[in-house]
């Protein structure tokens, strides 16, 4: 059994072995398992990125209409600042929220406004901001 001086193994053909690849299916495996593990935390932090964002921007919205509200009470002669006040929202992808915010100030000092968001599905994850605003700006 030599062909060209070489001896032929029986049942040898050429291709790669089944513990070879065993070997590859197992690496290709904790490969796919590290790559998904990378996609739900990526895929996690998106969504708390998504849900600070809407809570930045309603927040925004809520001080602008506290500047206005205090732009119309200028304008009636009176030097009173916003009224305390609570409102739902809703943000992207139907996330309610809930706004409160209270509002204070002394004489030469400038304004407190203590902004707070809840989301309603998980009020653990609040957010406030306490700004303080200068009188220049409107408020």
């Amino acid at each position: 059994m030599t062909n060209n001086g070489k001896r032929k193994r029986l049942g040898a053909r050429p291709g790669s072995s089944l513990i070879e690849t065993i070997l590859a299916m197992a690496l290709a495996f904790f490969l796919m398992v590290g790559t998904a593990e990378m996609l739900v935390l990526a895929l996690r932090v998106q969504g708390r990125a998504r849900s600070i964002m809407d809570m930045t921007n309603l927040v925004s919205a809520r001080l602008e209409a506290l500047r206005a509200e205090a732009a119309a009470v200028r304008a009636q002669g009176t030097n009173a600042i916003v009224a305390d006040g609570r409102a739902a929202a809703a943000g992207r992808d139907t996330r309610r929220y809930t706004l409160s915010w209270t509002a204070a100030a002394e004489a030469g000092s400038p304004y407190i406004i203590d902004v707070r968001i809840v989301p309603d599905e998980a009020p653990e994850r609040a957010f406030a901001m306490p700004l303080f605003i200068s009188r220049e700006l409107g408020f």
